[in-house]
């Protein structure tokens, strides 16, 4: 079967198709914002003292990573109304579902940088007089920053991808700008070629950037990790050694 491919309508619509991927990237970057403090919450209700905030922090995690992000969103911008009498916009509906459904993944992230760090440390700032909030904000956070970053980079990702189903509601992100345009035209192969395309082209150098990331901070930490230089150990064993003739 031969066909004749046509671009030309994507070229003339270029604004408009690059209208709607700003309106991808604001959404997904607003989400992951929100989601990031969220998280935050969720991961010290977590690891407090205080058994039902526990609990609940267990149940938000397991509630939202376990059902369909396309589910809440539906939920939200047409059953929550029935419920309230209150209408929400199509972006509102969309922020708040990616919102929580990226604040259950960044708890995670943020736990298990928490618990990566030495108690030690925590016991260290303790002993010094250092209160929780000021353990976590300059002892613990700026070495959770490290392994943390190729973490929220992938969540960056996965983010921008989820936004493409915003396009059930009439939101105009990019997914929603491509559909019209393939619509009218009665070209679907070239514009969701190129919707797939435009993806490539913002998804692929985050991807290398969170790759390098990790590489960079696997080297450092493997820097941190190796043994002492032959001086060193040299030195070592001769102070060894003049300690056991002190004693």
């Amino acid at each position: 079967m031969h066909y004749a491919w046509n671009f030309d309508f994507i070229r003339h619509s270029l604004g408009y198709i690059l209208e709607g991927l700003v309106n991808t990237i604001g959404l997904a970057l607003c989400s992951l914002a929100i989601g990031a403090v969220v998280g935050m919450v969720i991961a010290l209700m977590r690891l407090g003292k205080l058994a039902v905030l526990r609990w609940l922090a267990l149940a938000f995690v397991e509630f939202f990573r376990n059902t369909p992000p396309v589910v809440q969103l539906l939920w939200l911008y047409y059953a929550l109304p029935i419920l309230t009498g209150v209408q929400v916009g199509a972006f509102t509906a969309s922020l708040v579902a990616f919102s929580l459904y990226t604040a259950a993944y960044a708890s995670e992230i943020y736990r298990s940088g928490i618990e990566s760090v030495p108690r030690g440390q925590w016991e260290a700032a303790s002993s010094i007089g250092m209160l929780r909030g000021q353990q976590l904000r300059l002892i613990i956070l700026p070495q959770m920053a490290r392994q943390m970053v190729p973490a929220f980079t992938n969540q960056l990702i996965d983010t921008v991808k989820l936004t493409s189903i915003a396009s059930l509601l009439p939101y105009m992100e990019l997914v929603y700008h491509v559909k019209i345009l393939a619509d009218q035209n009665y070209r679907p192969l070239e514009a969701y070629t190129m919707l797939a395309l435009f993806f490539a082209l913002v998804l692929i150098p985050l991807l290398v950037a969170a790759r390098f990331m990790e590489r960079r901070l696997s080297t450092a930490a493997q820097r941190r990790a190796r043994p002492k230089t032959t001086a060193a150990r040299i030195g070592g064993l001769a102070f060894g050694r003049i300690e056991k003739r002190a004693d």
